[in-house]
């Protein structure tokens, strides 16, 4: 599968990340941010990232890399799950789903209950990927519980073309659904989650 360039993470800088559109791919251009206090204004949201920085830093890993795209996506889908309007497993899926339509990339997204999102327990793909492109929210619902969905992106040269979709000439991938890994944690705060799907990126 052909993309883009590989997006690299530069500390405290604005980085333009691949531009996909060019290249005939459904996402478009895309930024990634460090994250801090003026892409990530509300506490929840900020304890969420704070636990994906802490474990990543646990294995000697460097902080992710905020996309706003995903960010939005996230924030999105905790807000629809907060209100009641929709479960866990169905906003991941669409939250994914907007992830790829945005990235033009396989995205995974992570959904998850949480009484204390300070609690969080990231999911394994946090730290398997030197290189983590990532988006998240924490929206605080009834009962002093919080919704919680996190999106991550392939940092690779994954890249969706037009001619791979809908089963046209030359595609291979008929569904914009195949590069969306939707995943609700089976316990609170994301003390279980299944398995992550695994693609050859």
């Amino acid at each position: 599968m052909t993309g883009g360039p590989r997006c690299a993470p530069v500390a405290g800088l604005l980085l333009v990340a691949t531009t996909l559109a060019a290249a005939g791919c459904i996402g478009g251009r895309f930024e990634t941010k460090t994250p801090g206090p003026a892409s990530l204004p509300d506490p929840p949201t900020r304890a969420l990232v704070d636990r994906v920085t802490a474990a990543r830093a646990a294995r000697g890993l460097p902080p992710g890399d905020w996309v706003p795209d995903l960010a939005v996506a996230a924030l999105r889908a905790a807000t629809v799950v907060a209100r009641g309007d929709q479960s866990l497993q169905t906003a991941a899926r669409l939250a994914a789903q907007g992830g790829v339509t945005a990235l033009g990339r396989h995205v995974w997204s992570f959904a998850a209950d949480c009484a204390d999102v300070r609690q969080f327990m990231p999911p394994p793909l946090v730290v398997e990927q030197k290189v983590l492109l990532f988006g998240a929210a924490a929206v605080p619902g009834p009962a002093g519980h919080s919704a919680v969905l996190l999106l991550i992106a392939d940092p690779g040269t994954s890249a969706l073309r037009a001619e791979q979709m809908g089963g046209g000439r030359g595609g291979s991938n008929p569904t914009l659904e195949t590069y969306a890994h939707p995943s609700a944690a089976t316990s609170p705060c994301g003390q279980i989650w299944p398995v992550a799907a695994r693609v050859p990126l």
